[in-house]
């Protein structure tokens, strides 16, 4: 195992912030930002009963999302559950209180 350390630079935002997070270290330049969002589904059309196993792969999906991030960050279920629900971008100082990263690289410039 090689100790992977990933670097928050600008925006970070939806899949990518798996990858932030799945750092050994994780760091974040001043100037960065992290958005965190529920899953989205675009276009999906079908039978009823493909409708029905879409939702029940929905549901999966967004408890392996829950679950990464509580157990990645020290968000709060209610504070994750918050930022699931909308589209909010945190800015470095505020990841790094949130456990998102490790910490904040230098100064701002």
């Amino acid at each position: 195992r090689v100790p992977v350390v990933t670097v928050a630079d600008g925006m970070v935002a939806s899949a990518a912030s798996f990858l932030l997070i799945a750092g050994a270290r994780r760091l974040a330049l001043p100037h960065a930002f992290v958005r965190i969002h529920q899953l989205s589904i675009y276009g999906f059309e079908g039978k009823y009963a493909d409708l029905v196993d879409e939702m029940q792969n929905s549901h999966a999906l967004m408890r392996a999302i829950r679950a990464l991030y509580q157990d990645r960050t020290s968000l709060t279920a209610e504070r994750l559950d918050e930022l699931l629900t909308k589209e909010l971008d945190l800015d470095a100082a505020t990841c790094a209180d949130a456990g998102i990263v490790d910490a904040v690289l230098g100064p701002p410039a």
